[in-house]
Parts: structure tokens; C-alpha cells; sequence
């Protein structure tokens, strides 16, 4: 299914799982040998060892549950944010939709094209510490006020870290912001310190950013937009990935 409605290699999304839960389908590998061995000596013995193997897929089946569960309720609190400020929602449905594009023209593994996308939804979740006067300014920020904004990728990604959902993406979240050329925040990373993922999120966000009408700015047209695009490469964006971009929006 993952195959034809997203044109993911199925080999690797099937290599993608079997990496990502080998325990539990190693167990129930090793189980169903014992299980085989057993029952050539009794049928009634092979029978007995059904309860372990029904116990280890539970628990798996209950694994996945609570890994889908915990990231609908985080991508829950993200929609709250939204509720503050209504682009921030739109916005970060739209930016996980550019990045999985961008990662896929990269032919990146699905595995981490799935990190990105996870990332991009809730890459805004740390402006929930962002009080509205600021958030919501219809204006430019001061120096003060921009502090605290710098300070929104670092608030996402300690909500968000030590959560198994997020254990690889958190560093897209926290580095979205670096740029190119080290001037970004909050850690100063430049060039390839930047985690990929990072640097396609952040190509995916400046884009969508500049056709989404804002309090203080009217949108950019398409093709602003992309002069824009153009200028920042090299300094705050990845330069290769703004020109893979500009060619899949085209």
C-alpha cells in the first residue's frame, strides 16, 4: 500500500520494519522453531508454548498502539498551538508535505524520509512557550522579543526528546534554524554540521513561509519567493537542496 500511494521502494519500507522491531520478530522467530522442535515430540508439549507466543504478540501489537497513540497526542498539542495562531497549524502540515518531497527526490531510505516528516509536524511545537504578544505580533520583533523566539526550536525539542517516537528527529527539531553559513541559532552548527533532516525542513519551512500571508508582510508571489530562495543559498540555506527544490516546485 505504502508502495503505490507514496512510490516508497517496497524492499526498503519492508527492510524499514523488520529493522525497527527486530526483537519482537526475532522472538517470535525463535519461538516458532521451539514451538516446531516440540511438537515432533508432542503436539500437546508444542501446544503449551502458545502462551508465550501469544504474550510476545500482544505486546507487540500493544507496542505499536502506544507509539501511534503517543504521536497523535503530540501532534495534538501542535494543532493547540495552531489554535493561537492559526498559520502555525496550516503551516506545519504543509512543511511536512514539502519536506517528504524534498527527502524523496533525495531518495532518502523510508525510514528516514518517516523522521522527517514526523519532525516537520510538530517542528513548531516549542512556540507554545511563546507568549502571544509575541507570537501574534503584527509587527517586527525587538531584540528582546526575538530572544525568546530563538528560543522555541530548543522548548520542542526537549518536550520531545526521550520519547522513543522522537528519539531520531529530535535534532531536526532543535537545528531547523542553524544556517548555512553558522550565523543561525541555537547552537551556530554550519554547512554539513547541520543534520540533513534539519537542513530539508528548513529549505521546506522558508518556502512555504514566503507564500503564507503573515500580520507584519503580505505572501511572496512564486517567483519572489524563489529570487528569495535564491539569495539565502549559500548563507542560510543548503545551497544543493534550495536548487533540488526550486526544480520540484517548478
Amino acid at each position: 500500500m505504502v508502495h503505490f500511494s507514496r512510490g516508497v521502494d517496497y524492499w526498503q519500507h519492508l527492510f524499514a520494519i523488520l529493522r525497527a522491531r527486530y526483537v519482537h520478530i526475532l522472538s517470535l522467530g525463535i519461538l516458532a522453531i521451539l514451538i516446531a522442535i516440540v511438537y515432533a515430540q508432542s503436539p500437546w508439549y508444542a501446544f503449551l508454548m502458545l502462551s508465550p507466543l501469544f504474550i510476545i504478540q500482544l505486546s507487540l501489537r500493544e507496542h505499536l498502539k502506544l507509539r501511534e497513540q503517543a504521536k497523535q497526542a503530540f501532534e495534538k498539542i501542535a494543532q493547540i498551538v495552531s489554535a493561537r495562531d492559526p498559520y502555525t497549524g496550516v503551516h506545519s502540515e504543509e512543511v511536512a508535505e514539502l519536506a517528504v518531497k524534498l527527502a524523496q527526490a533525495l531518495k532518502l531510505p523510508p525510514e528516514e524520509i518517516e523522521k522527517i516528516e514526523a519532525a516537520a509536524r510538530v517542528h513548531d511545537l516549542g512556540k507554545i512557550a511563546v507568549p502571544d504578544a509575541i507570537l501574534l505580533k503584527p509587527g517586527p520583533l525587538d531584540e528582546k522579543e526575538w530572544e525568546i523566539m530563538k528560543k522555541h526550536p530548543v522548548v520542542g525539542a526537549e518536550i520531545l526528546e526521550g520519547l522513543e517516537i522522537y528519539r531520531d528527529c529530535v535534532e531536526y527539531i532543535r537545528h531547523e534554524h542553524e544556517h548555512w553559513d553558522g550565523s543561525g541559532y541555537p547552537d551556530g552548527l554550519k554547512g554539513e554540521e547541520i543534520p540533513l533532516g534539519a537542513r530539508i525542513l528548513a529549505v521546506a519551512d522558508v518556502w512555504h513561509a514566503l507564500l503564507s500571508d503573515r500580520p507584519y508582510r503580505r505572501a511572496y508571489t512564486k517567483e519572489e519567493a524563489r529570487k528569495i530562495m535564491q539569495d539565502m543559498a549559500g548563507k542560510v540555506l543548503d545551497p544543493k537542496l534550495v536548487e533540488l527544490f526550486l526544480k520540484i516546485v517548478e
